[in-house]
């Protein structure tokens, strides 16, 4: 591996540890590691400052994968290349040296990797998502629920929106093999759900280390749910 892949993967790595959501938050009086799902992302954002500021955050985080694919490419790197720089910048924000390695869930960095690579894949990966909150929204309707309400938490099933991201994290790499993609790019598709099924897994460890839930039982809501108890 030469210097030059070196140096990309090292920029793209503290590039991803930039914690935009973070600072956003602390610019609206708010640590986020401290208040509602302790999460610094987006959604956790949206709930505790605002739509407006969760939009931005995601939004922010979204370009770091987007603009690392593209100018990995503009700068003649191969595809496969440009994927680990991808892959490097949703390992940094997950485990951000900034934050003393206590990130978000990088899903937002995913989506804005695969969009530059494939945005028909993006979409056919976010319709798990899509479709399983026009459902739920749909379906609890009569109690006078909507998106918002579901987004931030509050008079619903918290539990969906993290169901629905899992869907979609799962499907990415059959997306990416379905849209006939090349073999690298399914490659990074698979290491980038890999990497956010294991930050998902791993995230409030420290929490559990007292739990009386058993470890499956963690690992399965976890992994469902985002969260060791439902």
């Amino acid at each position: 591996m030469d210097t030059g892949v070196i140096s990309l993967l090292l920029a793209a790595y503290l590039l991803g540890a930039i914690p935009f959501v973070y600072l956003l938050g602390r610019l609206s009086g708010v640590d986020l590691r401290d208040e509602g799902s302790q999460n610094v992302g987006g959604t956790n954002l949206w709930r505790t400052v605002g739509p407006f500021t969760g939009v931005m955050g995601a939004a922010l985080d979204i370009g770091k994968g987007l603009a690392l694919v593209l100018v990995a490419r503009a700068l003649d790197f191969s595809e496969g290349v440009a994927g680990l720089a991808a892959i490097a910048a949703v390992v940094g924000q997950c485990w951000p040296i900034f934050l003393r390695f206590r990130g978000g869930r990088g899903i937002s960095v995913v989506a804005g990797a695969v969009v530059a690579y494939s945005p028909m894949a993006f979409v056919w990966a976010v319709l798990p998502a899509v479709a399983g909150l026009a459902a739920y929204v749909i379906v609890t309707s009569r109690q006078r629920q909507d998106a918002g309400t579901i987004i931030s938490g509050s008079g619903g099933d918290s539990r969906t929106v993290p169901l629905c991201m899992m869907f979609s994290m799962v499907a990415l790499p059959f997306v990416g093999v379905v849209l006939g993609e090349s073999f690298t790019v399914v490659s990074v598709f698979t290491a980038l759900s890999l990497v956010l099924l294991l930050r998902r897994l791993t995230a409030g460890l420290r929490q559990d280390s007292g739990s009386t839930i058993p470890l499956f039982t963690r690992l399965r809501n976890r992994f469902l749910y985002d969260r060791a108890q439902v």
